[in-house]
């Protein structure tokens, strides 16, 4: 399948299809299989199973993949198949996706600044020493060293920022204590999705099914996330 024949074969949701509509808008994804059955690809190290009908049609699919540590299902059935084909594959995380279409203005008060994130070993040490979920300091230099992530400053000091994960996810958003409650993430989260549409990029994010926060934040910006889920299985 070509590429457009896969879009028309598999983007039923827009939103549900926002990390496969990257990835292949990339054109750096290696598509490993493309049929009635299902679609399997790889992205930047993360293998990726959509649309399949079936469990057993999900196993078909993945047999072209000998080895895998993750994989990101887009449903439940995927999701026992891949645990079936890789018994060392445990966790299942489900998320939502939420694909921003436009952006929207938010201004900040109090001096606040919304600026790029050098990539500077300073500022490398600090989300390492301060984002909540497990990146190495070599996964961080090497995504903050891709220019995509933005801090806020006020008072000349940084006080939250907002990156891409591997697969093109717009996330790794943290705000310091300190500076919550006055719009900081809702303005780098603004800010980053301007960025990213600006620059002709498909812009989405991953919200695990918990996070009621970040639902809630994105509810306040008129950004709801997509009816189905898909599972970050590792």
């Amino acid at each position: 399948m070509t590429e457009n024949e896969i879009r028309k074969r598999f983007c039923i949701d827009k939103a549900h299809f926002a990390m496969i509509d990257n990835a292949l808008a990339s054109k750096k994804a290696n598509i490993l299989y493309a049929d009635t059955d299902g679609l399997l690809l790889n992205y930047n190290g993360i293998d990726m199973i959509y649309g399949t009908q079936s469990e057993d049609a999900a196993k078909r699919v993945l047999r072209v993949l000998p080895h895998t540590d993750t994989v990101v299902c887009s449903s439940l059935n995927e999701v026992n198949a891949v645990k079936e084909v890789y018994p060392r594959i445990k966790t299942a995380k489900p998320c939502f996706q939420v694909r921003y279409e436009k952006a929207v203005d938010f201004q900040l008060a109090d001096g606040a600044v919304i600026k790029p994130m050098l990539p500077t070993r300073e500022n490398f040490n600090l989300v390492y020493s301060t984002y909540t979920l497990h990146y190495s300091l070599e996964e961080i230099e090497k995504l903050i060293s891709e220019e995509t992530f933005l801090c806020c400053e006020l008072g000349g000091e940084i006080v939250g920022y907002i990156g891409k994960h591997e697969e093109g996810s717009i996330g790794l958003l943290e705000v310091f204590p300190s500076a919550r409650g006055k719009g900081v993430g809702s303005a780098l989260l603004c800010a980053a999705v301007k960025n990213a549409l600006a620059r002709g990029e498909i812009a989405y994010s991953n919200i695990v099914e918990n996070n009621e926060a970040s639902l809630k934040l994105h509810a306040r910006l008129g950004y709801y996330p997509s009816k189905k889920l898909i599972f970050w299985c590792y």
